[in-house]
């Protein structure tokens, strides 16, 4: 499709998002500090970085607990647990963090799109 004007429309809004850190138990200390190269941007960089949510467990969801007290869990975990607690830039967990700043990258993503849309197509 090299040259089709739809070509520019490529997702080129990169991120990753990294599940379940509380499955690494505490002697994965190599696997942890794989994920925090990443989540730092040393290793496998994308344009816009990752980030690292933690799920409700079977259990959690078994009891069916609510979407705050998922992400109370969550922000505890990122705050008690190394290295996750180590890491200076808080910006990168949980999952509030992600949907707020992909949100802020699809409003402009579709924003740039539309200009391109407007001139390429035509209505009748």
């Amino acid at each position: 499709m090299a040259g089709h004007p739809y070509e520019t429309m490529r997702l080129t809004y990169l991120q990753g998002v990294l599940t379940k850190p509380d499955t690494l138990t505490k002697g994965a200390t190599g696997g942890r500090e794989k994920w925090k190269a990443v989540l730092e941007g040393r290793e496998h960089r994308t344009k816009h970085g990752y980030y690292c949510v933690r799920l409700p467990d079977d259990d959690e969801r078994a009891r069916k607990i609510s979407r705050m007290k998922s992400q109370r869990i969550a922000d505890d975990f990122f705050t008690s647990t190394p290295p996750w607690s180590e890491m200076s830039d808080r910006r990168c967990f949980g999952i509030p963090n992600f949907v707020h700043d992909i949100s802020a990258l699809l409003v402009q993503l579709i924003e740039k799109k539309c200009a391109f849309l407007s001139k390429h197509l035509t209505f009748y």
